[in-house]
Order: structure tokens, then C-alpha cells, then sequence
């Protein structure tokens, strides 16, 4: 088969994938079909409305393109058609776009299409004429970006902090923690934090922080697990894959820069449609670089496998659940000693402060107080504002006879707000409510 002719065959398969996700987002929206997250009205094939929008602006960037290079080019039969299937393809997930609401695909996707644009002569040509009108609109895409950061302002104040541990870990762990490690190493890094720093946090910071079940940057994210050297390498070669799109004026270059700045704040790596995208996108660019032809091929096919083989690993369990799950069997069945030993695995590749909270009430089960102690403390500082580990710690002074300590974990576990929507989180609130009362009279006396 000629190779222009698989080109277009690839771009048109592309554009009706693309069109058939937007599609899948407009029928849940119209109420026709369900969702992947009993949260949110529209995910389409994912599991959150956020990769799902990252896909929508890769895609978009690819077709955007596209439309930019060829909109006046488009004499004859074939070029008609791919323009027409391109334009389909881009307004289907325009139309369902705004409706992710995730404001890093937002700016992704206007990232990728001004990149395009200044591919143009013409455009830069314009710009230069038009300076002014340039800087006013430069002025406006800064002020609807201030204006994304307070559509959920929580969530990007999250996203600060998220990112500020992660930078955290890989200075105290500059030659990386190994493949698998990035929630553990965040968990142990945020517990030493705001155990150092819990006093000088602003409020707001503590509310927000939690455990994460990703990195939301994958550029730390290779940080943390490959260290400075394997970040380094991993920027290289997506920015040298820009640059040889770029260069050789591919349509495939928009794709590359969205999922590069989706990358900046959210989790492509774990979503298994926009790993299979990154090989495509790669492989292009292996196919366009000036090296021999069998080699460009070899390299486009390795892109391919290794979008591939990341797809397969986005699609599996998160193993640390299982181990929770079993670990805290192991601790219900009375196997004390090997529960800790299990939910101690799961603290390696887990963020979460139950884990550590188990363990605590294990060694409590073994009458290891200070241990007990200080497992409660790990998942106090890990995830601040829970208030599980307080009452945990609460009730270990309370049955040792620490009644001032117990009175000052009651207190501060009080002041905590509790999500009415949670039962469980309000008969925790009532009882640590009732201890710190009850413990005001006794020290009274």
C-alpha cells in the first residue's frame, strides 16, 4: 500500500475514533446511557470526566491541525472528504467538551491550537500586523485562565500542593524510589511535611490535602520513581518528538502538545486510551525523523508496543486495595503480626492513612502502645484533616489513662468539619464530641 494512502487511512481512522468517544459523551449527557462514575453526568469511556477531556483536547489538537493547514486546501475529491471527516470529528467533541470541565485539557487544547496556528505563515504574518489586537488577546486567554483556577478553586489549590510534594520527594529522592513507589514515596513525604509544618500550613492547604490515587504530573511522576536523570530523559523525548513534528509541519504535532501540557496536571500514563494516543503520536514522529528507513521503522513500531504495554498496565486493579483488603482480614481474624507485616507492603505503594491506622490498632491488639502510637500519628500528619486517626488516638490515652493527651487529640478532632453525607464520619464527630465533654469533667474534679 502506498504510503501516503496508509497515512490517510490512519488519520481517518483516528477521526472516526475520536468522533465515536464524543458521540459516547453525548449520549450520556442526553440521559440515553450511563456513565463511568456515579459522580458525574458524562465520562464517556473513562472513569472520570478529566482524562476524558484530556482525550477530547488530544484529539482535537490532531484534527484542529488538521483544519488549520488545509481549510483553504482543499481542491479536489480526497482532500474534501479528509477536511469534512476532520471537521465532524473536532465540532462532535468541541460540542462535549466544555462539559469535562477539567481545566488542564481546557488549556491543552488552546495551547495545541495556537501552536498550530503559528505553524502558518499567514498567521504569524497577521500577527505581526495586528500586534495589538495579538497582546489584547494574549490578555484575555490570561484572565480565562485565572478564571479556570476559581471555577474550582479547591481543586487547583490541591493541585499546588500535590505538585509541591512531589518536588519535595524527588529532592529528598534524587535518584528515584523505583517503579510502582509514586503514591508510597508521596505519603511519606506529606506525613514529614506537615509534621514539620502543620502549624505555618494555611488552612485552606490542610483542608484540601488528602491521598491522591494518582500523581497529577507525569513529569514528577517519572521524578519520583526514575529519579532527576530519568525525568530529564523522559522531557527529552517528548520534547524532541515536538520538535521533529513540528518541523517536518505534521498534523500530529497539536496531539503531542496537548497530551505534553495534559501531562503538566493530570494522569495520561494511567488512562489506557490516551497511552494507546502517546504511541501513535510518538511513532509519528519516529516516522518522520532523518534517520534510515528500517530504523524509523523499528522505533515507530517500539512507540506503538510501548503504548501498548502502558495501556495494559493503566488497565489493571491498583494492586495496593487487595492488599488492604487482605491485610485487614488477616486483623479481624486475630493474625496481628501478619497483618502488619501485609498492610506494611501496601504503605510502599499507598498513600492512604488507613493502612497505617490498621496497623496501629494492631499492635494496640498486641498491647504495643507506643508503637500503636506512633502508627496513629503517621496517618494523622499523613492526611490532616481525617479525623479517624485523632478518635483512634483518643481512645488508645483514654484506655492507658493519658486523659490530658486524650483531651487535646478530642479537641482538636472536634474542630474538624464532618461530611454529613457520611455516617459513619457523623458518629465519629457525636462520639468524639461526647469523650471531649466527658473528659472536661473528669480533669475538672
Amino acid at each position: 500500500m502506498h504510503k501516503a494512502t496508509t497515512k490517510a487511512l490512519i488519520f481517518l481512522a483516528f477521526c472516526i475514533w475520536s468522533a465515536y468517544e464524543a458521540l459516547c459523551g453525548l449520549w450520556q449527557v442526553a440521559g440515553l446511557g450511563l456513565s463511568g462514575n456515579a459522580r458525574f453526568a458524562m465520562t464517556g469511556n473513562f472513569l472520570n470526566p478529566g482524562p476524558f477531556g484530556g482525550f477530547l483536547a488530544i484529539s482535537m489538537g490532531v484534527t484542529g491541525s488538521y483544519i488549520i493547514k488545509y481549510w483553504k486546501r482543499n481542491r479536489g475529491l480526497y482532500r474534501k472528504v479528509m477536511l469534512a471527516t476532520a471537521s465532524i470529528a473536532f465540532c462532535l467533541s468541541f460540542i462535549v467538551f466544555p462539559a469535562t470541565l477539567s481545566r488542564t485539557a481546557w488549556v491543552a487544547l488552546g495551547i495545541a491550537l495556537v501552536s498550530s496556528i503559528f505553524q502558518e505563515r499567514r498567521a504569524r504574518q497577521w500577527v505581526e500586523s495586528h500586534r495589538w489586537t495579538a497582546v489584547i488577546a494574549a490578555v484575555v486567554a490570561v484572565l480565562l485562565c485565572v478564571g479556570a483556577f476559581f471555577l474550582k478553586k479547591d481543586s487547583a489549590i490541591g493541585r499546588f500542593h500535590i505538585w509541591r510534594i512531589e518536588c519535595l520527594a524527588i529532592r529528598d529522592n534524587p535518584f528515584g524510589t523505583g517503579p510502582g513507589t509514586i503514591l508510597g514515596t508521596y505519603g511519606k513525604t506529606q506525613e514529614r511535611f506537615f509534621r514539620d509544618n502543620l502549624d505555618t500550613v494555611p488552612a485552606k492547604v490542610v483542608e484540601v490535602a488528602g491521598c491522591p490515587e494518582y500523581a497529577f504530573n507525569e513529569y514528577l511522576h517519572v521524578g519520583i520513581e526514575y529519579g532527576i536523570a530519568g525525568m530529564l530523559v523522559f522531557i527529552a523525548i517528548i520534547a524532541t518528538a515536538t520538535v521533529i513534528l513540528f518541523r517536518h509541519d505534521s498534523i500530529w504535532s497539536g496531539g503531542l502538545v496537548a497530551w505534553a501540557v495534559f501531562a503538566f496536571g493530570s494522569y495520561p500514563l494511567s488512562t489506557q486510551r490516551i497511552d494507546i494516543l502517546l504511541g501513535i503520536l510518538l511513532a509519528e514522529a519516529a516516522i518522520c525523523c532523518s534517520l534510515p528507513e528500517s530504523i524509523r521503522c523499528t522505533v515507530a513500531a517500539a512507540c506503538i508496543a510501548c503504548g501498548v504495554l502502558l495501556c495494559v498496565e493503566a488497565g489493571k486493579t491498583p494492586e495496593f486495595r487487595s492488599i488492604y483488603e487482605k491485610g485487614y482480614g488477616e486483623f479481624l481474624s486475630g493474625e496481628y503480626e501478619k497483618s502488619i507485616r501485609t498492610l506494611s507492603e501496601g504503605t510502599d505503594i499507598s498513600c492512604d492513612p488507613l493502612f497505617h491506622v490498621i496497623i496501629g490498632r494492631n499492635h494496640e491488639a498486641l498491647g504495643q502502645v507506643r508503637d500503636a502510637e506512633e502508627e496513629y500519628f503517621i496517618a494523622r500528619y499523613m492526611v490532616p484533616c481525617r479525623i479517624y486517626p485523632l478518635v483512634r488516638l483518643a481512645r488508645l490515652y483514654v484506655r492507658t489513662g493519658r486523659d490530658e493527651d486524650a483531651l487535646e487529640c478530642a479537641i482538636l478532632a472536634s474542630r474538624m468539619p464532618v461530611n454529613e453525607k457520611h455516617l459513619s464520619m457523623v458518629r465519629l464527630g457525636d462520639e468524639i464530641k461526647a469523650t471531649r465533654d466527658s473528659l472536661i469533667l473528669v480533669l475538672q474534679k
